[in-house]
């Protein structure tokens, strides 16, 4: 079987998911698409049940599509999820 590339970093080495909508066929590692925003969360359904649910940007739940539009640190960039800032104690600022 012919390996899936990554959408994101684009090789073929290495553990891959894919989005979990209908037949969509988007596959990215896992550490690449939680650097690259993809949605991946646990999410619990109305029968209690825990599933990780996995969706590209195409088809990203609603719920995520307002994207947040305040810039942060000197470089006035907006917040990216699993990028590592720290906050600072006397400003109470956020940097990168």
């Amino acid at each position: 079987r012919k390996r899936i590339p990554c959408c994101l970093c684009k090789t073929r080495k290495g553990a891959i998911v894919q989005c979990g909508y209908g037949s969509c066929r988007v596959s990215w590692h896992p550490l690449c698409g939680a650097e690259g925003g993809m949605h991946m969360n646990l999410e619990e359904d109305d029968a209690g049940d825990v599933q990780y649910v996995l969706r590209c940007d195409k088809h990203r739940p609603k719920e995520e599509e307002e994207e947040d539009d305040t810039l942060y640190c000197l470089c006035q960039r907006r917040y990216v999820e699993g990028e590592f800032m720290m906050e600072c104690e006397g400003c109470t600022g956020w940097f990168h």
